[in-house]
């Protein structure tokens, strides 16, 4: 049964099918160079933003072990 909120729901904007991970990585892969993040001082670029996630995931990772 379809209810007044079902069809207010918004749409996503991005497709569904696909996780977080695997639609950064695709920015990433296809603008790596854009910029991914700026602030009044700094701007980061999806290159710099994913090296330096995944630098923090080993970190996090080596402190488990």
């Amino acid at each position: 049964m379809n209810t007044a909120a079902d069809e207010d729901e918004p749409s996503p904007g991005y497709p569904t099918e696909y996780t977080p991970f695997a639609l950064f990585a695709a920015q990433v892969a296809a603008t790596p160079e854009a910029v991914a993040c700026a602030g009044s001082d700094f701007q980061i670029s999806y290159e710099q933003l994913w090296c330096r996630a995944w630098q923090v995931a080993r970190l996090i990772k080596n402190r488990q072990t």
